[in-house]
């Protein structure tokens, strides 16, 4: 399960259902494949069977400043199992 949400402004939640000790890469690139900012590269451990795991995106680079307006993907790695989602930037 993935869940991506933008509920305040500048930040976007990623949310992921984890069910055994995995790890977990979360990174964001640009459409041109240029790495714009690691969100995670952890190992999670879940408390319970169906745990959710959940990690702030504040929409800010490497440089730390905000990324500009347009489409990005999102690439989330659990152990063997890529995931990849288009995010779209509106200012």
């Amino acid at each position: 399960m993935l869940s991506l949400r933008g509920e305040e402004k500048n930040k976007t939640y990623i949310y992921l259902k984890i069910d055994k000790k995995s790890k977990v890469k979360i990174k964001l690139y640009d459409l041109t494949g240029k790495l714009v900012k690691e969100i995670a590269d952890e190992i999670v451990e879940p408390y319970n069977e169906s745990s959710i795991y959940f990690k702030e995106c504040d929409g800010k680079d490497y440089q730390n400043e905000y990324v500009g307006s347009g489409v990005y993907l999102c690439v989330i790695e659990i152990e063997n199992k890529r995931i990849i989602k288009r995010v779209i930037v509106i200012k």
